[in-house]
């Protein structure tokens, strides 16, 4: 009834040459010569692994239980991973997530995920501060424990666009099976722990909405946290966030540093902004 994407039905039978429901799908595999894979169902039930430049466009990715997605370039040439109006949920429990590592990438590496949809991951998008642009715009990020998170925390910089998407909760999040059955750590589970969680990274969330830029605000909504950044080589901004209906924090910096400005907090649970041990500025 909240609109949830659900794995029966023949309307979702998976794409001949894609469905990988079981077992593990080779590198790069259903990844045409022109890289543009289109209008695809593609099941996968382990790890699927692109080392290669790929559009996926107007597809739907259903994940079985502790699948995942891993974006790892191996190549001096430039590579683009593009994900356009793509939607990715689980098929009645939770899957890992895409994971990004940039370590056998020598040349330069893009990453972009836009007018999307991912549902019921661990983290939706863990980002590699080693290497990498990312432009993370206009998607939904919904019932996942974390929406987007970083790789290496070792106090790398994550060059990152992300603005005009939607973080929030509707439902208890999916069934907990494979690597991430308990005891595993999970906060705050069925909750959605945050929207974005940066762990010793330099890194910003959002940009400064003006008349040239239009629209740029992230909504954070009925979540546990907002945003959530910590480890003393932490050096976060927020920037343009709106932050509605949160359990408890708009935004919680239990280390390092945050600046925060032009955001909104609307009916934000316990505390807007929460801050231990963090150093802390806040403008506009």
């Amino acid at each position: 009834f909240d609109n949830s994407h659900f794995c029966d039905g023949v309307q979702q039978m998976c794409s001949p040459g894609y469905c990988w429901s079981s077992g593990v799908p080779s590198p790069n595999a259903g990844i045409p010569l022109g890289g543009l894979v289109e209008n695809k169902v593609i099941e996968i039930g382990g790890t699927y692994s692109i080392t290669i430049s790929v559009t996926f466009k107007n597809c739907t990715f259903r994940m079985s239980g502790d699948a995942r997605i891993n974006i790892s370039p191996v190549s001096a040439d430039p590579v683009n991973v593009t994900f356009d109006n793509c939607d990715l949920f689980g098929c009645g429990q939770m899957w890992q997530g895409i994971v990004v590592d940039a370590t056998g990438a020598s040349g330069d590496f893009t990453f972009d995920f836009l007018n999307g949809t991912i549902e019921d991951a661990y983290i939706g998008l863990r980002l590699d501060e080693l290497k990498g642009d990312y432009s993370i715009a206009d998607n939904s990020f919904r019932n996942n424990h974390i929406g987007i998170s970083n790789v290496r925390e070792n106090g790398g910089a994550l060059n990152g666009v992300i603005v005009r998407n939607h973080f929030w909760q509707t439902a208890n999040l999916a069934t907990r099976t494979g690597s991430l059955a308990p005891p595993f750590p999970m906060p705050d589970y069925p909750l959605a722990h945050g929207g974005v969680k940066y762990i010793d990274v330099v890194s910003t969330v959002g940009v400064l909405q003006t008349i040239q830029t239009g629209n740029t605000v992230n909504i954070f909504e009925c979540l546990v946290n907002g945003i959530l950044t910590g480890g003393p080589t932490a050096r976060v901004q927020s920037i343009s966030n709106h932050f509605q209906a949160m359990g408890l924090y708009g935004i919680y910096a239990f280390d390092g540093a945050l600046r925060v400005s032009h955001c909104h907090f609307l009916v934000s649970g316990h505390t807007g902004i929460y801050a231990l041990g963090a150093t802390i500025k806040v403008a506009d």
